[in-house]
């Protein structure tokens, strides 16, 4: 009998590179978006401790001013209020800036214009929430004082302090 001798390859071929590289692309297609929900989640629970915090300088706010809720300008990089910012009356109650800020405030920059990536509820300002006219209608527990300015930070739903201190977020799909 002859001796048979083989070649011994030294390298993928074309198809099989091909393959593995088709391979790479779908699990990369199929983890990018899961990757991008995470990431929005985290961010979403960041900013729900931000909120938990404001609500609590907040309260400390109100033990000071009788329960009466702060007279502030809703947006005031584009209203000529008299008003002072949100940020502004509750700075002395927080112990850093940074909770002031939703780490998903990335694009419309409104902590950096606004001074807080959070709009207050005006329709509370200077009276107590049980006085105001949501208080009566819905109860505490559904009258939100703090919100995102946008959904956008957070994929679809918003994040919101409710007058009886709780943090919640609201799918908006």
């Amino acid at each position: 009998m002859g001796k048979v001798y083989t070649k011994l390859r030294d390298g993928f071929t074309l198809v099989e590179l091909l393959v593995v590289i088709a391979i790479i692309a779908l699990l990369a297609g199929i983890l990018v978006p899961s990757l991008t929900k995470a990431m929005d989640l985290g961010r979403s629970g960041a900013c729900m401790n931000n909120l938990h915090s404001m609500g609590v300088a907040l309260r400390m706010y109100l033990n000071q001013s009788n329960d009466i809720m702060p007279e502030v300008a809703a947006m005031p990089s584009e209203v000529a209020s008299t008003c002072p910012r949100l940020a502004d009356v509750i700075a002395p109650y927080i112990d850093h800036a940074e909770a002031l800020k939703c780490p998903g405030d990335r694009e419309r920059t409104y902590f950096e214009t606004e001074g807080s990536s959070y709009d207050f509820n005006t329709m509370l300002g200077g009276r107590t929430v049980l006085n105001s006219f949501l208080s009566k209608h819905w109860g505490e527990e559904n009258v939100h004082v703090l919100y995102d300015y946008e959904n956008t930070f957070h994929g679809n739903w918003m994040n919101f302090l409710f007058a009886d201190g709780h943090v919640s977020n609201d799918n908006t799909e």
